[in-house]
Order: structure tokens, then C-alpha cells, then sequence
């Protein structure tokens, strides 16, 4: 390549020195040793794509994940995302640093002046009332050490302080006693160090990233062990626990709302809006609720001498800005921090279930589902759906959380909206024909409803832009498995709860099938099952069965009372036995592994090979 190149240059410098003829032998040489040199970049790009992608092929067939995406993101996931010039009129990293201290330094205040400080003496009181009880200090040994060092990710880059989880995972014994010791200390004394209170606020589009020590992550991993037993929070409220996830939140509400519609009645829904409710969390009066809960008094004051500490700094293009403290809300990015803030909540729930307003499956109470700040409320009318409302508003206005009525939605299920008139804050909610909720979009009318139209759009987008990426060097299979990991699941999103009864599962085969036909270059009159099975790829309509199964499989199997309820409900029960008398299950209780294998079973002895 260095020679042609070489052999271009000298061929153009003396076709330029001669006057630049346009015909002749010197023209012709010029002209020659351009095209060599050029085809020769062509070849080399081809060359590359070609090791590339066998690279990529050898680590699909030995199934080694992790260089497979590292070696794709490596090549086709740019990391030279430049950051704005321009802040709200700020330009040059200095001015736009400070612009972002000030509006961290009022995100991190509270709502309202003073409001955490009504809560001091009450903490106080109940931390020298509960402090007579017997709490014995817990131990930390090299086995719990361990445990807790294998939850911290790797590859993750360093903190502030330069410390990684790579160098506290496989720093040895020696530190692994360092480190139980300075626990310990730390969970005696009721004490941590001022870096734990630390933390950089890396600026990113529609969100902030938190950089701490991980030494103080690790820390959080340990107290949860010891203390995980005495932070539970109310079945209803399903973010940010073990076993439970968006789809159980929607399936109750799915469950809830449809329940009442086949009894002929309507359902009346808000789906409220929590400004900020992660970072205007009052310190005192999360201690106060731990403590009400009789959680163990240590790790309240190790909690409160913890916040007492808590500072950052905004970093912008490599410049630290001014530290500043942090008067409220909970630490973004602690493994602590999404429990407390759902203790935080969970009165909500109390009051909401006490105001005897709400929507009821026989006694247990479905009027709220909460999922971390998400807040949804169900009632039978419109009455009932306002005082829920004012529950809401009074215990905003007593926690310092502010529901915002531009961005909260009424909607009606079992029939058309309303003309009622329901306030929040005293503002007016507006009614919605569509309501986004957890991700999925739900049409208001006589039946349970979502609309896929999104999820399509994400799916094509994501398709088209791995095609324009890879064009045509990639092997189908390495391409198959690019569209499985990217697009396949912006459009099975939810799909658990799919009300099929609504939906053309029909048009959904079809979108998938010519995905297949646009990778392998199938005519659109020719089926692609057998390219599926042979992929060992199943259709649309086969995931969205096996998903359903496998989900109401698990759902028998759930702590949460409130899913076993309404799993257990007759309509539920019909539908699933229907679903598994499809694919000759015995009943839902089956293995996972016997449901995968079933449902490929019923798929393959469809297709003519």
C-alpha cells in the first residue's frame, strides 16, 4: 500500500512538473498507478470486512458472546460522541460546567424550604427511643465479603478514585481482609468515610450518570446482605425487586381493568407524573419511615451519618466544577438507593388502601400500582378516582413530592371518556384517548387495548440501520443474531400481556417472515419456515405463546399474594389452560425447559421441509 501510494504521488508530481498533459504516456502512467492504488484500498477494505466477519462467525459458533460484542461494538459503535458547544447561552467548558453546578445544586434542594427539618426531632426522638433495644452488631467475614465482591460488574470504568472493581475482585486475600475489617469498623462505629459521601455528575442527554467509589458500592452490597430481611415494600409496588419487573405491574393493571369490563362496568385510570422523585427524597424523613418500620437502628445511623456527607462535583469535557452539597434525595446509581426510595413510597400505597376508595377483586385491594415512581390508580368511578387523587396531593404536600398534573393522563377502559372533571393540586387532568405506561400504549374504549404501532416503527428503524451498517459482507446467521439482539425485543416489549383477543398476530408473522426474506434473500412467495427452523428461529406467533406460558408458568410460582390472586382469577385460568392445551402442555405448572420444548415441537411438525 506505502509503495503505490508512493508510486501515485511521484507518478502525479511529474505529470504536474511536465504542465499536466491530458494525453501521452505520462498521462497514462499517472492514471495507472492511481487506479492500482486505489484498487488496492478497495481490496484491503474488502480484506478487512472478510477477517472481520469470519472473526465474528468463529466467535458465534463457539458461542463466546463477549468478544462477539466486543469485537462488533469495537468496529461499528462509535465512541466519538462530541458534547455541545452551546448550554442554555453558555459556551466554553468553564461557563458550561458552572451552568450545570447551579442546576444540580436546585435539583438536589428540596421542594420546599425547610421541609426535611420537621422531621429532625421525630428522629431523634424515635432514634433514643429504639436505641435501648438490643441490636448486635453484625460481622463481616471473608465468605459474605466474597459474596458481596461477586455482584460487582466488571469492565466497568474506574472512579473517581481511580479504583476498579477489577482491583477489589482479584486484589487477593490480603485485601479481601482489609476490606472485612474496615467493614467492620464501619458497621460498629456506625461510620463511613468522607469519600463515600462523593460523587461526579457526568452530564449525558436526558439523564445524568453518577461516578463513586466502588469501594463504597461494594460497601452497600454488604449491608444488604445483613439487612435486605427488614426492607421489604408493599406487593403493590413492583420496581426494583427480585422477580418482578414491568410486565408483573402491567399485568395487574391488565388483570385489574379487564376484571371489571366483563362485568359490564367501566374502570377509571390516572397515571400520575412524580417530578424529580428521586432527588427530592427527604433524608429525615426516609430515616423516620425505616425506623417506623423497625428496621435495625444501626443501619438507620449508618444511613444518616452516610447522607450527612453526601457532595459532588459536575465533570464537563475533563473539568471539575465547584463541589457542592446534597440536601436531599436518595444517591443515583446506589445499590441501596432504589429500596429506599420504594420505603419511600410505600405509604402511598398504606393511605390510598386505608381511603377505602380504589378498585377491589373481591377484598384484596388493586387500586394503585406502583412501579418505583410510576404511579397508577384504578377506580370504579369518577368519584372515587378524585379522592384517590386528593390522597395523592395531601401526601405530596406532607413528603415534599410534587405531581405534576400537565404530565399526568386520565383514561377510561369499558367505554368512552368521561366529561368529568378531576383535579390534581387543584389543576384539571386532562382525559386521554392514549396513554403511554411502562412503555406500552394504551387506547381507551370498551375493551383492554394496546396499540404496536411504535414498537413497529423501532423495529423497522433498528432493522434498517443494522442493514445500512453491516451492508452486504455480513454472514446471514451473524446478521440473524444482530436482528434477534436490537430489534426482536423493541417489538416483543410487553408482550406477555398482550391481549391477542386485539391484536393481528397474523400481520406480526408477516413483519417478522420478511425480515427473514430481506436477510436471506428469499422471493416474498416463498416460505421461510424452514429457513426458522433450520435457524432454529421460531415465528411471531410461536415467541408471543411461549413468553405467555412461561410467564403464567413463573406467576404460580411468585411471593407476591397480589399476582397469585389474580392469576388465579377463573378468566385468567381459561385463557392460559387454552394456551397450554395448544401445545399439549399439562396444565401451566410446567418446567420452562418443557415449554420451550413443546412449543418448538408444535412448530416443527408444521413445517415441510
Amino acid at each position: 500500500m506505502d509503495e503505490l501510494k508512493q508510486e501515485a504521488i511521484d507518478a502525479t508530481s511529474l505529470w504536474r512538473s511536465v504542465g499536466c498533459p491530458r494525453s501521452g504516456m505520462v498521462n497514462n502512467n499517472r492514471l495507472q498507478c492511481k487506479y492500482k492504488y486505489k484498487m488496492a484500498i478497495k481490496n484491503a477494505i474488502r480484506d478487512a470486512d472478510t477477517v472481520f466477519n469470519e472473526d465474528l462467525f468463529d466467535h458465534f459458533c463457539s458461542k463466546d458472546d463477549e468478544s462477539f460484542w466486543r469485537a462488533w461494538r469495537k468496529r461499528y459503535c462509535s465512541s466519538s460522541v462530541k458534547t455541545a458547544n452551546i448550554v442554555n447561552g453558555k459556551t466554553g467548558n468553564r461557563e458550561i460546567c458552572t451552568e450545570f453546578t447551579e442546576q444540580f445544586q436546585s435539583v438536589f434542594s428540596t421542594n420546599t424550604v425547610n421541609s426535611d427539618k420537621k422531621y429532625d426531632s421525630e428522629l431523634k426522638y424515635l432514634l433514643q427511643l429504639k436505641t435501648e433495644d438490643n441490636d448486635n452488631t453484625p460481622k463481616v467475614d471473608i465468605g459474605i465479603c466474597r459474596q458481596a465482591l461477586g455482584k460487582l460488574k466488571l469492565n466497568k470504568s474506574v472512579g473517581f478514585d481511580n479504583i476498579s472493581s477489577e482491583h477489589l475482585v482479584y486484589g487477593g486475600p490480603a485485601l479481601h481482609i482489609h476490606l472485612c475489617l474496615l467493614f467492620n469498623a464501619m458497621l460498629q462505629h456506625c461510620y463511613v468515610p468522607q469519600d463515600f459521601g462523593y460523587s461526579v455528575i457526568v452530564p449525558l442527554p436526558k439523564n445524568k450518570h453518577g461516578d463513586f467509589s466502588v469501594v463504597s458500592k461494594l460497601f452497600e452490597y454488604v449491608l444488604l446482605e445483613f439487612y435486605n430481611d427488614q426492607l421489604p415494600s408493599d406487593p403493590l409496588q413492583f420496581g426494583f425487586k427480585k422477580h418482578s419487573g414491568c410486565c408483573h405491574a402491567l399485568f395487574t393493571f391488565k388483570q385489574t381493568t379487564k376484571y371489571f369490563i366483563k362485568k359490564g362496568g367501566k374502570v377509571y385510570c390516572a397515571f400520575l407524573d412524580a417530578s424529580k422523585a428521586f432527588d427530592k427524597v427527604l433524608h429525615s424523613g426516609l430515616f423516620v419511615k425505616l425506623l417506623q418500620k423497625n428496621v435495625s437502628v444501626r443501619f438507620v445511623c449508618i444511613l444518616q451519618n452516610w447522607y450527612s456527607k453526601l457532595v459532588a462535583s459536575v465533570q464537563w469535557n475533563g473539568m471539575l466544577g465547584n463541589v457542592f452539597p446534597i440536601y436531599c434525595g436518595v444517591r443515583q446509581g446506589g445499590i441501596l438507593s432504589p429500596i429506599l426510595f420504594s420505603i419511600y413510597m410505600d405509604d402511598l400505597i398504606k393511605e390510598l388502601r386505608l381511603s377505602g376508595y380504589g378498585a377491589y377483586v373481591g377484598n384484596l385491594f388493586v387500586g394503585s400500582v406502583l412501579y418505583a415512581d410510576d404511579v397508577c390508580l384504578i377506580s370504579r368511578s369518577c368519584f372515587g378516582l378524585q379522592k384517590m387523587l386528593d390522597v395523592c396531593s395531601k401526601y405530596g404536600v406532607t413528603w415534599d413530592i410534587i405531581f405534576n398534573p400537565a404530565k399526568s393522563h386520565l383514561i377510561t377502559f369499558g367505554g368512552n371518556n368521561p366529561k368529568a372533571t378531576l383535579q390534581l393540586n387543584d389543576k384539571v387532568i386532562g382525559w386521554s384517548s392514549k396513554v403511554k405506561y411502562l412503555g406500552l400504549y394504551l387506547l381507551c374504549g370498551a375493551s383492554f387495548r394496546i396499540e404496536l404501532n411504535v414498537a413497529k416503527q423501532k423495529y423497522y428503524g433498528g432493522f434498517n440501520n443494522i442493514r445500512s451498517v453491516v451492508r452486504q459482507q455480513v454472514n446471514e446467521v451473524l446478521l440473524l443474531k444482530l436482528v434477534k439482539t436490537y430489534c426482536l425485543p423493541r417489538l416483543l416489549y410487553g408482550c406477555e400481556i398482550w391481549p391477542k383477543e386485539t391484536i393481528d398476530m397474523h400481520e406480526l408473522d408477516v413483519l417478522w417472515n420478511n425480515g427473514f426474506r430481506h436477510i436471506f434473500n428469499c422471493c416474498w412467495r416463498d416460505s421461510v419456515k424452514p429457513i426458522q427452523f433450520f435457524c432454529h428461529s421460531l415465528p411471531l406467533s410461536y415467541l408471543v405463546d411461549e413468553r405467555q406460558l412461561t410467564f403464567f408458568s413463573k406467576l404460580q410460582r411468585t411471593d407476591n399474594y397480589v399476582l397469585r390472586t389474580l392469576a388465579g382469577l377463573p378468566m385468567v385460568k381459561y385463557e392460559m389452560l387454552a394456551l397450554a392445551a395448544k401445545y399439549s402442555l399439562n396444565g401451566v405448572y410446567c418446567a420452562v425447559s418443557t415449554i420451550k420444548d413443546l412449543v418448538w415441537l408444535s412448530f416443527a411438525q408444521k413445517v415441510q421441509l
